[in-house]
């Protein structure tokens, strides 16, 4: 069997070129290159790279305890290889849960299915499966949300956006008798450098459910860059 992998046009060209020609020289080193080879085309239509185009966030705080409702909407092309779910990651370093009602929806808010690959009372991780494997140059749009009890200090705090969206939409919601402060943020680059970047108040709505809905957009410059918004509140 190796004589005949050995006279193998494309191996016996390797051991040539390489000046291997004795049978512990094809045992050690022909079946290692074949295995990697193997390997190699079995994982090549595995990869795959997702391209936000346009991220939407909303965090609701409800109440002075800091419970928050958080809500993620986003649309992604891929653009080399096949997926047919992605994993999204939320943690809290404030507060622990155990249940935080995770669900993700389509653009036509139809459910898509969910599971749960990493469950601790203060880092969870979800498998969002889509209902079809998308493909290069496919678009595609989905949202999730979440409940987390005292995820944020009301009256001053931030988060860290991290996406691969050059627009990103940041929507705050909060109680219509409280004063919205400010609202700064910064991109955050991987040397620890960081540069403001322009937030633009697009509206301010009343939502009628005695809530206000402060809807900010931003571009930033690099892609893959994390965004950090912090604000501050003022609580009447």
């Amino acid at each position: 069997m190796i004589e005949k992998l050995a006279n193998w046009p494309i191996i016996r060209e390797i051991l040539d070129w390489i000046g291997l020609d004795t049978f512990l020289d094809i045992l050690f080193v022909t079946i290692p290159i074949l295995i990697l080879v193997v390997i190699s085309r079995l994982f090549s239509g595995k990869r795959f790279k997702i391209e936000d185009q346009i991220v939407a966030y909303s965090i609701k705080i409800l109440n002075l305890s800091g419970d928050t409702l958080t809500r993620r909407k986003t649309t992604f092309k891929i653009t080399d290889g096949i997926v047919k779910s992605r994993f999204q990651h939320v943690f809290c370093d404030i507060s622990q849960m155990n249940n935080i009602d995770f669900k993700a929806y389509d653009d036509k808010g139809r459910s898509l299915h969910t599971k749960s690959t990493l469950d601790t009372p203060s880092r969870k991780e979800f498998e969002i499966q889509f209902p079809h494997p998308i493909t290069v140059g496919e678009y595609f749009t989905y949202s999730y949300q979440y409940y987390w009890e005292k995820y944020f200090n009301v009256e001053e705090d931030y988060v860290d956006l991290k996406d691969s969206s050059l627009m990103v939409e940041f929507c705050l919601v909060i109680d219509s008798n409280w004063s919205l402060l400010y609202i700064h943020a910064k991109e955050c680059y991987s040397d620890g450098s960081d540069e403001n970047v322009q937030v633009t108040l697009k509206e301010k709505e009343n939502n009628g459910d005695n809530f206000t809905t402060y809807r900010y957009t931003f571009k930033k410059k690099h892609r893959h860059a994390v965004v950090k918004v912090n604000w501050k509140i003022k609580v009447q």
